[in-house]
């Protein structure tokens, strides 16, 4: 008997982030519930901003907890290449009302058995910034097994 597991999974619909709005400097946007990753590799993450935000001016983290306790990490414990992402800074500002999709996981640093993915972007600026949207997508489906 052959088996097509995965290859009938229709693609991962966008999702509501779950936090948007007004936020004030040091205040954050986070997913309320968690994203399961455990049979995707990659997390797409829109983003719709309702005001122009300049580059450094939000910082994300990816974590396994909503409270910030424990930071994702990637690669083999206290070897050079491991990468823990957090607190890091916006690469590129945002243009008001212009949708952006960032990327998170590749090959060589996937997402794919993360349980619980919590996004959090923390607004650095000293006035309030807003997003309008923040929408994810998994991809990177693997089958169990």
């Amino acid at each position: 008997m052959v088996s097509n597991l995965g290859r009938n999974l229709a693609p991962d619909p966008w999702t509501t982030f779950g936090s948007t709005g007004s936020k004030a400097q040091d205040e954050y946007w986070i997913n309320p519930t968690a994203i399961d990753m455990t049979q995707y590799d990659t997390l797409l993450l829109e983003v719709e901003p309702g005001d122009t935000i300049a580059a450094g001016d939000c910082e994300i983290s990816l974590e396994m907890a909503s409270d910030s306790s424990s930071h994702i990490q990637w690669g083999s414990p206290g070897a050079q290449d491991m990468v823990v992402y957090t607190n890091e800074p916006l690469q590129q500002g945002l243009t008001d009302g212009k949708k952006q999709v960032w990327s998170f996981g590749d090959s060589r640093h996937t997402l794919l058995g993360i349980d619980a993915l919590f996004v959090r972007i923390v607004n650095k600026n000293a006035s309030a910034k807003e997003m309008d949207g923040i929408r994810y997508r998994r991809v990177g489906f693997h089958p169990a097994g």
